[in-house]
């Protein structure tokens, strides 16, 4: 890192050097990391000649252990939810406290990735700091209040929910829907530091301009009933259960399972389609970077209620059955979603097996039930707005800024 403690004058103005802003990354679900890459990709182009930006694995570059072992926590805490039911029931539990008991809670047991993040906040010296996870923007918080930094700090939050660890002391709280607005106001942010953006895509989604029979080609899908699986970055419970259920209806139909970094399910999936004689064409896939060409080529897509997943889902017009809440916020979000038409919650298993066989019957079953994204969110640029509103958060430290 260049350039370390360097003092700014009494106004406010830069002494011999463009603003800092850091751009966080944490290992806690595809989300958070999308959002933040489509932020960042776009303030830098809009404004990267005008301050320096630097993108921070916050947690894991840092020197210290207690630090790397606290983002090594964080990460962990993701996959448990997705894996583990008594994890998953004690988790929830969080929802129901409030803000400044859930953020002491943290403060204890991340005593020690505090106390050596506060190094590590000095020699990072950002002027502002984006985060999308809820840990960052806590730990500058604390940082702030002791003097060690003078740093302004925006937070982004990927889902239609407040979760109570979101530390209220922000100067931007970015949403992107109206449920979410409404919470943050109604749990304790100041209205005037609530913004409602557009949905954040990836950059490669927005410019996405393949037909489905592109999409197939490119994916080299044919032209049968296709549903597309997908159980998250980390693999989800329940997955081989129900893709022996799938194929038990003997459909002849293409399904596609993309099993993430879950290489044990991949695996358990490969031989189960050895051993079973279905017309279903089952066919395993790893970790992709080709989801958007699968999800336009299929007819349907399962998955877990990842708020990301179902929009993109959406934007792609591929109808999708939320089958797994990996969690208690995953729970919220696909009672949002059906209430609001963005996928359809079933979690039994003979329930999914049965909307496939009413969408392979009728294709347009769920499609017609669902609401076209596109229409609602206009030029979806939703990272665009966020790169403009964190300029000019900027500029009322440093006026001249133009």
């Amino acid at each position: 890192m260049t350039e370390k403690n360097i003092s700014l004058d009494n106004k406010n103005q830069i002494s011999g050097r463009k603003p800092r802003v850091v751009f966080t990354f944490v290992e806690a679900g595809m989300a958070h990391i999308m959002a933040m890459t489509g932020m960042m990709d776009a303030f830098q182009k809009k404004y990267g000649d005008k301050c320096e930006c630097i993108k921070s694995y916050i947690f894991s570059d840092s020197k210290n252990q207690d630090v790397k072992k606290m983002g090594e926590t964080v990460s962990g805490h993701t996959k448990k939810t997705a894996s583990n039911w008594l994890y998953n029931r004690f988790e929830a539990l969080s929802y129901l406290t409030s803000s400044r008991l859930t953020l002491k809670f943290l403060d204890g047991h991340f005593r020690k990735g505090r106390k050596g993040f506060l190094q590590d906040a000095k020699e990072l010296n950002p002027d502002l700091l984006v985060a999308s996870y809820y840990l960052p923007s806590h730990l500058v918080v604390e940082t702030n209040k002791k003097g060690i930094t003078d740093t302004l700090i925006a937070t982004y939050t990927p889902d239609p929910y407040i979760y109570p660890a979101w530390d209220r002391r922000c100067d931007l709280f970015l949403v992107n829907n109206e449920r979410a607005y409404e919470l943050a106001v109604k749990k304790g942010f100041k209205k005037e530091v609530v913004r409602q953006i557009p949905f954040i895509y990836k950059e490669e989604l927005l410019h996405f301009n393949a037909t489905r029979q592109q999409a197939k080609k490119e994916v080299n899908i044919d032209d049968k009933f296709t549903v597309l699986f997908s159980s998250g970055a980390y693999g989800a419970k329940g997955t081989e259960k129900l893709v022996k259920k799938l194929l038990a209806t003997s459909l002849p139909m293409n399904l596609y399972v993309i099993c993430g970094k879950n290489e044990e399910i991949k695996v358990r999936l490969e031989n189960l389609k050895n051993s079973m004689e279905t017309q279903v064409n089952l066919q395993v896939i790893g970790f992709t970077d080709k989801l958007a060409y699968y999800m336009k080529a299929s007819d349907l897509l399962i998955g877990k209620a990842g708020f990301l997943t179902m929009m993109e889902a959406r934007y792609l017009e591929c109808p999708m059955i939320a089958n797994v809440a990996a969690n208690r916020l995953e729970e919220i979000i696909a009672n949002y979603a059906e209430k609001y038409g963005l996928a359809k919650k079933e979690y039994r298993a003979n329930g999914v097996v049965k909307l496939v066989e009413k969408c392979f019957n009728d294709r347009d079953y769920l499609s017609s039930r669902l609401i076209n994204i596109k229409d609602r969110e206009g030029e979806m640029l939703g990272c665009e707005k966020a790169a403009d509103l964190l300029y000019d958060l900027l500029k009322k430290k440093f006026p001249d800024l133009d």
